[in-house]
């Protein structure tokens, strides 16, 4: 694959990954926060989303473990490694302890949602701005190739 179309191919990963997240946590920020909006959001739907983002924390859980684990074949997900390796910068001082915050959060995501805090909304946050600034990224690169 030509350097061009390695960079289109992770700038369209990136890319929907961000969509995806900031869908998610979009709609779990109006709930919380009761904004508007946020009552009209189906059931099945704020489902939907939690079980997404429970998929995407198991990934970077997987990918962020000292030896990274198998991530089961079933999931259809995936992270660029990209957005992983900003991850583990941006925490490298800190990183059992945000390992620790991901999976209480996946835990919360898991019960229903309802015991959510704002720092665990702010964690769901950080993250699509991360996958966001990935994409400005990849296509930066892109622009000038």
């Amino acid at each position: 694959m030509s350097d061009l179309g390695a960079l289109s191919h992770h700038y369209k990963a990136s890319a929907d990954l961000a969509k995806e997240l900031n869908q998610a946590v979009v709609a779990l920020k109006k709930q919380f926060y009761d904004l508007a909006g946020g009552q009209d959001i189906p059931d099945e739907q704020m489902t939907s989303y939690r079980q997404y983002l429970v998929d995407i924390l198991n990934i970077l859980l997987a990918e962020l473990a000292p030896m990274p684990e198998q991530i089961s074949e079933h999931l259809q997900l995936s992270i660029p490694a990209s957005i992983v390796e900003r991850v583990r910068q941006v925490h490298r001082g800190t990183m059992a302890h945000y390992v620790e915050d991901l999976a209480s959060v996946k835990d919360r995501l898991l019960q229903d949602g309802r015991q959510l805090s704002e720092e665990d909304i702010q964690l769901l946050d950080e993250l699509a701005a991360t996958a966001g600034l990935d994409t400005a990224e990849v296509f930066r690169r892109m622009w000038r190739k």
